[in-house]
Order: structure tokens, then sequence, then C-alpha cells
């Protein structure tokens, strides 16, 4: 994955993710996975949204990492 794929010019983490734990559907639950996401902080859909929006943007981001132990993911953030 990288910058700029699909409709999004720049950095969409959701999307991002939702891809990466798409791809992972092929691996047994089981198995311990490990996601490194080098990230400047940045998200370019969400940074567009205000109030409300960006709110329920940012819960919908943040949603799909709350489940990742339960399907033995690992995940290491690195700001850069």
């Amino acid at each position: 994955l990288q910058i700029n794929e699909e409709e999004t010019v720049g950095t969409d983490i959701k999307q991002a993710l939702e891809q990466i734990f798409k791809w992972s559907e092929m691996i047994p639950t089981e198995v311990s996975k490990t996601l490194v996401l080098l990230t400047d902080g940045g998200d370019t859909r969400v940074e567009s949204l205000k109030g409300n929006e960006r709110r329920q943007a940012t819960e919908e981001l943040i949603k799909p990492l709350l489940d990742a132990p339960a399907h033995h993911w690992h995940l290491i953030t690195v700001g850069i």
C-alpha cells in the first residue's frame, strides 16, 4: 500500500487498514500477525472533515483496531 491509492489523494488510513485486514482473511485467525504502521499522523480524508463528521470518521478509523487482539493482531505504530 502506498500514498495516493484509489480515490484519495494523500493518506487514507482507514482504507489502508481495510485492505490489510481483507488480505489477512486468507491467514488463519489463530496465527499471530503484526502490523507496523509508519505514519506522520495525517489522514487526508479525516482532516478534510469538520465537527461531528470528523469525530465519526475518526471513530470509524479506530474501530477495526479495537478488534485486533481478538484476531491475533499486534499493532506497532511509528510516528515519523
